[in-house]
């Protein structure tokens, strides 16, 4: 094997004490002679820290960092900076990867040096019960540059459906190039402690001229009870605009955001998660707000204005109904949907929140 070849594995660790030995353990069974291990812990208040030292101190090849809690992303980007790898992989401390995967993704390296790889993944239930999940795309085949452009991007960015390609926007059933991330100055937004993949594994591959997918599935996700992903996150619909803001910051020239499908895309996204949102029984004022500050957006009217139709309204509003009867929320999404003028809707913003703030 080459020996200039070195994948940097970076596991952001907070607070995981329960589950760091299987997730390192399975790669210290690779063949480790191509690998750096790099163990972020983010200011875990368990054992973690200590588990991670031992760690460092038992094998030369693992490495550790203590830092100040910041979350996944903050993590994330303090491995980039210590990895010397030629290559960079992120696996979550709750996770872990098959034996002789590292083996198998170095060969295709050698062989065809992709500036991209991908693998499939197993998600691992409460139960214990498996699902195998593989890519909609061509598999061990070398894809080039437009093929990456034309099919793999548009429905990551959501203006096109994938009906032929499609990947999951994962970060961690990846392999990266370590001297693109560099020149580019790609990194994890550190203001996101949730879905903050998608908008790294975009930007990345912005950049790449060749792409392969690995037809295994080699990572194991494994769902924990009460996970920050599994967690309602107040500012979902903030993240919701700062994915479609950052979408066409980096690809605005080259594709279409106001065609219908991706018009649609986003509007139902921000009617779901409402809809979601108002299920939740917890912090049930701070969820209002948020959702008013959200439908008042701008962007958000558009998308609405441009796209719905009669029938999708009649449906979304009596979801919205049946699921909390909240009659300032549903005034102001009835005057969204039925097109009131911009001025009423701000009229109307003033006095609902007065009347929740009165509360």
């Amino acid at each position: 094997m080459d020996n200039n070849i070195k994948i940097s594995i970076i596991i952001p660790i907070y607070n995981a004490e329960k589950f760091l030995d299987r997730s390192v353990n399975s790669l210290i069974k690779q063949d480790n002679n191509y690998l750096e291990v790099i163990l972020v812990d983010d200011g875990s208040t368990d054992r973690s820290g200590k588990i991670c030292d031992g760690y460092a101190e038992k094998y030369e090849y693992i490495k550790v960092v203590h830092k100040i809690n910041g979350g996944v992303s903050t993590a994330r980007n303090e491995g980039l900076k210590i990895a010397t790898g030629t290559h960079v992989s992120f696996l979550d401390a709750d996770d872990f990867i098959d034996e002789n995967a590292y083996k198998n993704i170095i060969e295709v390296i050698q062989r065809y040096n992709p500036d991209c790889i991908d693998f499939g993944w197993k998600y691992i239930n409460d139960c214990g019960e498996v699902t195998h999940n593989l890519h909609k795309v061509e598999k061990n085949i070398v894809l080039d540059k437009e093929i990456i452009k034309k099919d793999i991007i548009p429905p990551l960015i959501n203006v096109a459906e994938g009906k032929d390609y499609f990947i999951y926007d994962f970060a961690v059933n990846k392999i990266y190039k370590k001297e693109i991330i560099d020149h580019y100055s790609i990194c994890f937004d550190n203001n996101r402690r949730t879905w903050e993949d998608r908008t790294f594994v975009v930007e990345y591959l912005k950049y790449c001229n060749s792409f392969y997918s690995i037809d295994k599935c080699f990572y194991n996700y494994v769902s924990v009870p009460n996970s920050l992903s599994r967690k309602y996150d107040m500012d979902f619909l903030s993240i919701i605009l700062a994915n479609y803001q950052k979408y066409q910051e980096l690809f605005g020239d080259e594709y279409d955001f106001e065609c219908q499908y991706s018009q649609n895309y986003w509007r139902n996204s921000v009617s779901n998660m409402i809809i979601r949102s108002l299920k939740e029984k917890d912090n049930k004022q701070e969820i209002e707000k948020n959702i008013l500050k959200i439908l008042m957006n701008e962007q958000v009217i558009d998308w609405f204005s441009n796209s719905i139709s009669e029938d999708e309204t009649e449906r979304k509003i009596n979801e919205l109904v049946i699921t909390h009867k909240n009659e300032e929320v549903l005034s102001l999404y009835k005057s969204m949907i039925k097109k009131e003028s911009l001025k009423n809707r701000k009229n109307k913003m003033k006095h609902i929140i007065y009347r929740i703030m009165r509360r």
